[in-house]
């Protein structure tokens, strides 16, 4: 959706600026012929750069402003009344790993926290296991401790906890650590 956000912007863009050179009057013998009746008037003559001086204008704000709003998605920030908080996604994401190295049967993980104020806080957890503890056990286990653990540290609400569990390996692999 970003992306589709940014290219209609970027083409509006191009198109207002290329329709503000027409409208000063640039290359006039090939666009009097075929608009001729927007310049019959000094008055449609203006109104009509003013309006492309404006989609111009709109078209750059929304450009900036998508740029600028990238980096606080980095972080979730919550209101009190003492003031800010904000805690960066990364400092949840390596408290869930925490949580995961201390749970048995867990031998290797991966870790993506989804922020959005609309959707809530969601965990995107992809495990390999031991397959010694029973599957729907460890990973309702997993869901509940990270939820809890990441609440009751951050003051963050977590909304939901998804695990895959990608692989099952023998019980000799040690544990190791990676958050994406």
């Amino acid at each position: 959706m970003d992306f589709l956000l940014r290219f209609y912007s970027f083409i509006i863009l191009i198109l207002s600026l290329v329709l503000l050179v027409f409208g000063f009057g640039f290359f006039e013998d090939g666009v009097y012929a075929a608009v001729d009746y927007f310049y019959q008037s000094t008055k449609v003559r203006i109104a009509y750069i003013v309006f492309l001086l404006l989609l111009a204008g709109l078209s750059l704000f929304f450009l900036l402003q998508r740029r600028g709003r990238k980096s606080t998605t980095d972080t979730i920030n919550q209101k009190n009344e003492l003031g800010e908080t904000r805690v960066s996604v990364t400092a949840l994401e390596n408290i869930a790993a925490k949580v995961l190295q201390r749970i048995a049967g867990v031998k290797d993980w991966q870790i993506r926290l989804r922020s959005s104020e609309v959707e809530g806080h969601q965990f995107f957890i992809k495990v390999v296991v031991d397959g010694e503890v029973p599957i729907p056990q460890l990973i309702e286990q997993v869901q509940n401790e990270v939820k809890q653990r990441v609440e009751e540290i951050s003051g963050v609400p977590i909304r939901n906890v998804s695990v895959l569990v990608s692989d099952i390996v023998s019980t000799g692999n040690q544990k190791s650590r990676r958050v994406e």
